[in-house]
């Protein structure tokens, strides 16, 4: 591999299509096909870049901007020494306003005749995604990790904030140091209910039909495409994956004139600014509720808007150093509780000829104690990660149920 050059450059790099969350997907009758898919990155180098300790500057642009949108962070890179990583997502839905994720993550199923049209960018997992794009680094750079300092604005700071409670459950292996959303005008509350008013995603983690396409009814055997798209809803999050959420290492920063009318999720408010504090206000009491303690920074920026530039680059009175960057860069960093269950397993192959069907499984859960599979033909076993030999031929729907120690259980199903 390449050392990324110094300075700025693009490469384009390949996304895997995996079981939990297909980059291309075309279905019909008789298969489930999963391809892979492109995505360009932005980086910029600078040169007091060490090869050794220096970290990822990595930015999510907002609706309207690509992966360049990230040279009005090169001066802070070049003081804090970091590698920039932005990736284009102006293709994709993946930062727009609704956000809608066509993945079960975020409970996006569209109608059954959409998917016949779908198209490599329509959809990606997003842990899965960042993961890749993550390991590509990696691999350029020559390094074993590096520590993630993760930022967007706009748009690209509510696909940061989703980002970070989607993490709690889909694992992406991901060193993050600090995450900072930066003038979101959505937040996905961790709750199917705001002050009184139930909220589906983007908004929140209800469950059933929503006035937009996402729809969480549509679970495990509910779902038209069986297993195929089954994975993880947002349906089964217990307490367990919000405390982790509200113990990240992550901070909330908004304009204080950000205050133009924009109406979007109910119960959150009219503009960024009141959808900012409601969302920390709200948090912060639904933490002590479930016995933590908040520990997100939230700060204001005065006298600015909606303008990146100068929420990046604006100092509080008598300060030198920007806000944002205090915030992303200062932040003292603290180890995040792994108590909370993250179900997911692997099969060695997807297709076997009958005269040698057998199957290993791995069962890859986090925090889980005990587990039962079913195999999809009446056969059930609670070994941990059990070999099983098929006698028949068909597409068979595999469950695992796994369940933690503080009793939060999920059933996980692959096709």
């Amino acid at each position: 591999a390449q050392l990324i050059p110094y300075g700025h450059s693009i490469d384009t790099l390949e996304i895997k299509g995996n079981y939990l969350g297909p980059l291309v997907s075309v279905i019909d009758d008789n298969s489930v096909n999963f391809q892979n898919a492109h995505r360009v990155v932005h980086f910029y180098k600078p040169i007091s870049y060490d090869p050794q300790t220096s970290p990822i500057l990595w930015y999510m642009h907002g609706t309207g901007g690509n992966g360049a949108s990230s040279q009005q962070l090169w001066d802070i890179a070049e003081r804090r020494n970091a590698l920039v990583v932005a990736p284009d997502a102006f293709y994709t839905v993946w930062q727009g306003a609704l956000d809608l994720i066509y993945d079960t993550i975020s409970c996006a199923h569209l109608p059954p005749g959409y998917f016949i049209t779908w198209t490599y960018y329509r959809s990606f997992w997003l842990t899965f995604t960042f993961k890749d794009i993550y390991k590509y680094v990696l691999f350029r750079e020559q390094r074993e990790s590096i520590p993630v300092y993760l930022t967007g604005f706009s748009a690209g700071g509510q696909l940061v904030n989703k980002y970070m409670f989607f993490r709690q459950f889909a694992p992406d292996s991901i060193p993050i140091a600090m995450a900072v959303s930066v003038s979101p005008v959505v937040y996905m509350f961790p709750s199917d209910s705001v002050y009184g008013t139930f909220i589906y995603p983007p908004c929140g983690i209800g469950v059933g039909p929503s006035h937009m396409t996402t729809d969480c009814k549509k679970k495990d055997s509910l779902h038209p495409f069986g297993g195929a798209l089954d994975t993880l809803g947002l349906q089964f999050i217990c307490n367990d994956h919000i405390v982790q959420y509200f113990n990240e290492n992550y901070g909330v920063l908004v304009g204080n004139q950000d205050v133009t009318t924009y109406i979007m999720c109910a119960g959150q408010g009219s503009n960024r600014l009141e959808a900012a504090r409601n969302f920390y206000a709200f948090c912060d009491s639904m933490a002590t509720d479930l016995g933590t303690t908040l520990r997100w920074p939230y700060a204001e920026v005065p006298g600015v808007g909606h303008h990146d530039s100068l929420m990046y680059h604006t100092c509080a009175p008598g300060d030198s150093i920007p806000i944002a960057e205090r915030m992303l860069f200062e932040t003292p960093w603290h180890p995040v509780p792994d108590s909370a269950l993250v179900i997911d397993f692997e099969a060695d192959r997807l297709r076997a000829p009958l005269s040698n069907a057998t199957i290993h499984f791995t069962n890859k859960t986090i925090n889980g104690i005990s587990y039962l599979w079913d195999f999809g033909d009446s056969t059930f076993t609670s070994i941990e990660n059990p070999v099983y030999t098929y006698i028949s031929a068909d597409t068979f729907s595999v469950k695992l149920t796994a369940t933690s120690t503080t009793g939060c259980s999920y059933t996980l199903r692959k096709k």
